[in-house]
């Protein structure tokens, strides 16, 4: 637990496999900038109360079991720059659309299904897009094509067809790629 006048800006309990329920008092934390709780093997949703926690920078949540959606708050949280939650159970589409702000958007490993969300932002500052072993089953959006930033794509092992879209060739700071 990082403090800083009063407040925790940083809480980090990772692999201590707490499996329980996150619990709605993390609001009371509304200064916290960075949540690492991967590896405690939580469940049910990811709570609502989150979306409180307005000055978070980054989220990581992998190796949980977490279920249901991925909640749409998550990316109206402005200041979120990092964004793990694989290898977990969440399922159902990703709904909103990803903002400009995001660098780094991990939801591989998990139940995720329909199609890859065409309304990415067009000045978008991603990095990485870590979509590998769901079931994503459509095209590849052409606008991936505005990821000037984009590093690291990874989307295999999901039911995607068609070519990618020639507009990944804009993609100019791509390092890896792998469908």
């Amino acid at each position: 637990v990082v403090c800083y006048n009063r407040h925790v800006f940083e809480l980090r309990l990772p692999q201590l496999q707490l499996g329980v329920r996150l619990t709605d008092q993390l609001c009371e934390l509304c200064a916290l900038r960075k949540l690492n709780l991967h590896s405690n093997n939580f469940n049910g949703s990811i709570p609502d109360v989150l979306s409180q926690c307005t000055l978070l920078r980054s989220v990581y949540f992998l190796y949980n079991s977490f279920t249901g959606n991925l909640p749409a708050y998550v990316f109206n949280l402005t200041n979120l720059l990092i964004l793990n939650v694989a290898h977990n159970y969440l399922s159902g589409k990703i709904a909103a659309v990803i903002q400009l702000f995001l660098w780094s958007i991990d939801l591989s490993s998990n139940d995720f299904s329909s199609e890859i969300q065409s309304n990415f932002s067009t000045d978008s500052q991603l990095q990485l897009i870590n979509f590998v072993y769901n079931h994503f089953s459509s095209e590849v959006p052409t606008s991936i094509g505005y990821f000037q930033y984009l590093q690291y794509l990874w989307l295999d092992l999901n039911q995607l067809y068609e070519n990618l879209p020639s507009t990944i060739a804009n993609c100019s700071s791509l390092i890896h790629l792998s469908v």
